[in-house]
């Protein structure tokens, strides 16, 4: 098998067993919690936190010449934090949650940098992406199997947790191709980036305070369907992983463009949908799912085709610059929900209909 084509294998395997640790113990979470507001900000800090030290580590591994160290190292300090939710008591919650999610951020930069040399970028990030995600769907699977037999949280999540030690095995028969390492400073290797790089920042900060986290949007499937929401919950990973797989190849073939545009017209019906409420929370869930696994895997091959030469750092530099809108979005969605309801979902609506037009405003000069 060609060597890119066996990373990127490898690294969707252990994407797929690290989400289905992760989404067991995650998709439980809304039932322990008791507000919109506080699941919005542990939300935020799963779906966005481990974003800010992205772009340092993406840097790191362009400085070091190294990919699949530091991404072991990621995926090592998650696995960890895994153990360490059965250990701790409930107002050190949130310190555990923040050691999972900078695992991610030291991992994704080089793991992307990994999958940006394959042929077609879009088909990697996409397999990846959705490999990821069907992780995902087995995690709900779980999660609603201890729901439903009534076995107690601690189990599921120690289950969960030797799940995620057991992601770390693929990772150890990677065979990256050497590269030139980069032997500026931190602060000269960022100001090198492209110009283009910049103009797609400005999409990752608008959209991804559109990206929250499915944690909120579990709640009100929770709210509205009781213990069925979490069904609905692993459709959407579903609909996540067919849109990534099949999207990101498209964006290969068809461009980029198209595709971002799917993305941000899904969101916005997505959220009218989530106002509705009711059962047409379901088709709402389907909808975003479509939205994030076409923005999810299109954007990293957008920022890999006009990164240039710190291809890490510039696609580190986008998961952080998305990441810390996300938390941000996760956060006041979920204390808008407390106060003013469900009218908040048609927030989401406005702010993907501005990306849509910002992006065809902002990119119209950017490749795809």
């Amino acid at each position: 098998m060609e060597r890119d084509k066996r990373n990127v294998l490898l690294l969707g395997t252990t994407s797929f067993f690290n989400d289905i640790s992760s989404e067991t113990i995650f998709a439980l979470l809304p039932l322990y919690v008791g507000s919109s507001g506080v699941i919005g900000i542990l939300g935020g800090i799963i779906s966005g936190f481990g974003d800010i030290v992205k772009v340092y580590f993406g840097y790191l591994s362009d400085h070091l010449g190294k990919r699949k160290p530091v991404v072991f190292a990621g995926y090592l300090l998650s696995a960890i934090s895994k153990f360490l939710i059965t250990m701790v008591a409930t107002p050190f919650l949130v310190l555990v949650l923040i050691m999972d999610r900078l695992g991610k951020g030291v991992r994704e930069g080089p793991r992307d940098a990994i999958l940006s040399v394959a042929k077609k970028k879009g088909w990697a990030f996409g397999l990846r992406q959705a490999m990821d995600t069907m992780g995902a769907v087995v995690g709900g699977l779980i999660a609603y199997y201890f729901l439903s037999s009534g076995a107690d949280y601690v189990s599921a999540m120690r289950i969960a947790a030797f799940i995620g030690l057991g992601a770390l095995v693929p990772l150890l028969f990677i065979k990256v191709p050497p590269f030139k390492r980069t032997e500026e400073s931190f602060s000269k290797t960022l100001g090198h980036v492209s110009w283009r790089i910049w103009r797609v920042l400005v999409i990752a900060v608008l959209f991804g305070l559109v990206l929250v986290s499915p944690l909120i949007l579990v709640k009100t499937s929770y709210d509205q369907l009781g213990n069925t929401g979490v069904l609905v919950y692993t459709a959407f990973n579903v609909v996540y992983a067919l849109a990534s797989k099949t999207l990101g190849a498209m964006s290969d073939t068809y461009g980029r463009k198209a595709v971002l545009n799917l993305s941000f017209v899904s969101a916005a019906f997505a959220f009218l949908l989530a106002f509705a409420g009711g059962w047409a929370v379901l088709p709402g869930f389907l909808l975003y799912g479509l939205a994030l696994g076409a923005f999810r895997s299109t954007s990293g091959a957008l920022v890999s085709d006009i990164a240039g030469r710190e291809r890490a750092t510039a696609l580190g530099l986008f998961q952080t610059t998305l990441g810390v809108s996300v938390f941000i979005g996760s956060s006041l969605f979920g204390i808008l929900l407390d106060t003013v309801g469900s009218i908040t979902y048609l927030l989401g609506t406005l702010l993907s209909t501005a990306s849509l037009l910002t992006y065809n405003f902002l990119l119209t000069s950017a490749r795809g």
